[in-house]
């Protein structure tokens, strides 16, 4: 198996395939598969791995902030000044300056750590460790959450934290800016959202002239937004929608309309029955040591993504996972900003547990290193949901072959801004009509796909009764009865707030 678009930094260099290595300082070596882009700056032996570009107009490419950077240090660039430029960065990367490792917004590109030193792959440095290869099999929670992984001295860092491999210590950082925005109006947010966001489009745009951009779209909040600031931004793009065994009627009857008013391409592809490959299945979840089990496994078993390329040629995919971050989605599973009951029922995760183990050291992080604009339930879904889950999903993607994988919403800039943003906005997914609206207002007139869902195909219908039913078995009658009474709360909730605007 070739480790595609992965790094290491160990004591020795990787024979692979396709891997070159960099000697750094203090005898560590940086190798890296050859589809990964990598910048050094000799002088200051500071390296950017993966994709990234610039948000704020203003501002320089990554590239020239750090060299700048670097020409005004002492052969070294200090640590607050590297956070600093580093805020307003987005895409996939990671930053490896004076021995510590910097993560993007999100922790997008993976890094697991341990004695022998790091990896973006957790298998690959499994492997060097001399460890025998295993897979990690999920539970009701179908990805492995917080710092723990299924190998016994393999770390993963998250997008809180700092890792010094010269001397194996984790420091905090925080998520989000917390000066960057002061006293806005939610008009004056979304311009300059809108701004920030179209600036940010035309910069990754520059990076990739050769492939074609594709827009993953459904009939929700999310890829509608991102639409249509492709769109506002001048962007060349098409949009795409991949069927799956359980999409509703809402994910396939609105995306045409939506393309349609943009006057951009629309494809649809389909999952041929007869393509499915369990080998690809077994290939895709050993590359990503089963650290999760999503939708996507069974794309790549169906062959859904080379049926893309075909019809479109290599493509950059934007995707939409990030833009929940700040939607309080899991804030019924916290109380007074610490974790309830529910969470552990609702996953089945039982004490002594590895999830509860690695959960339970995640909040005991948090504890210590409070943030102060997010409060524990986004930040859960920042860290544990967007920072594990959906970063495992995008190591997935490196696996295929003509495609990029990028959440364009990976910046601490944007998500500070959507932060601004109040309480109810979010909860009611305001804010993103409100950009939407005025990024594209002939968009204004296409309901969104819930409200077309809520007709209830029979496979969606059939899905919520065997949850239900699960709930029901393991947390027992009283616990699931009261964790759908908060569920319903946050559904009022949300509701009222729709009505209201």
């Amino acid at each position: 198996m070739i480790h595609r678009q992965q790094f290491a930094i160990l004591k020795k260099r990787i024979d692979l395939p396709g891997y070159k290595s960099i000697d750094m300082e203090d005898g560590w070596v940086l190798s890296y598969h050859e589809d990964l882009p990598v910048y050094l700056d000799k002088k200051s032996q500071t390296f950017l791995l993966g994709y990234a570009w610039q948000v704020l107009p203003e501002r320089g490419t990554p590239e020239e902030e750090l060299k700048k950077l670097a020409e005004a240090g002492n052969d070294h660039i200090s640590e607050s000044e590297l956070l600093n430029c580093e805020e307003s960065w987005n895409g996939r990367y990671v930053v490896i300056s004076g021995g510590r490792v910097y993560l993007d917004a999100n922790g997008m590109l993976n890094v697991f750590f341990s004695d022998a030193g790091l990896s973006s792959d957790c298998l690959l440095l499994a492997r060097v460790m001399g460890y025998e290869e295993k897979i990690y099999t999920p539970g009701t929670m179908n990805w492995m959450p917080g710092m723990l992984t299924h190998y016994e001295g393999i770390r993963h860092l998250m997008p809180s934290q700092i890792y010094d491999y010269r001397n194996r210590a984790v420091y905090a950082r925080e998520l989000l800016p917390g000066t960057f925005i002061q006293g806005k109006s939610e008009e004056d947010l979304t311009d300059q959202f809108i701004e920030c966001f179209c600036h940010s489009l035309k910069q990754m745009e520059m990076i990739f002239p050769d492939q074609r951009l594709m827009v993953a779209l459904t009939g929700g909040y999310d890829s509608r937004t991102l639409a249509a600031l492709a769109k506002k931004a001048g962007t060349d793009f098409m949009a795409y929608t991949m069927e799956f065994d359980t999409i509703e009627e809402g994910d396939v009857e609105i995306p045409p309309k939506i393309c349609e008013t943009l006057g951009i391409g629309h494809v649809y592809v389909e999952r041929d029955r007869s393509n499915y490959s369990k080998e690809r299945e077994e290939e895709y979840i050993r590359y990503i040591c089963g650290l999760v089990r999503d939708e996507d496994r069974l794309y790549y078993a169906y062959d859904q993504f080379r049926d893309l390329t075909k019809t479109c040629g290599r493509c950059v995919l934007l995707r939409s996972g990030i833009w929940p971050n700040l939607a309080y989605k899991y804030s019924r599973f916290f109380d007074n900003n610490r974790p309830a009951d529910e969470l552990y029922q609702e996953y089945h995760i039982d004490a002594g547990s590895l999830e509860w183990d690695s959960l339970h050291e995640y909040f005991t992080w948090c504890e210590e290193h409070p943030e102060k604009r997010l409060d524990l339930a986004n930040r859960f879904y920042h860290e544990v949901r967007s920072g594990c889950w959906l970063a495992y999903i995008e190591q997935g993607f490196t696996m295929l072959d003509d495609v990029i994988s990028l959440e364009p919403v990976n910046s601490r800039v944007l998500l500070s801004i959507l932060a601004a943003f109040s309480e109810e906005s979010r909860l009611g997914k305001r804010h993103q009509t409100l950009i939407t609206g005025k990024a594209c207002p002939q968009l204004s007139g296409i309901p969104y796909g819930n409200s077309i869902n809520r007709k209830g195909s029979f496979a969606s219908l059939r899905s919520k009764a065997r949850r239900a039913s699960d709930r029901l078995r393991q947390m027992g009658f009283r616990n699931a009865v009261q964790l759908y009474v908060k569920i319903i709360r946050e559904h009022y909730r949300i509701w009222i707030l729709k009505r209201k605007h």
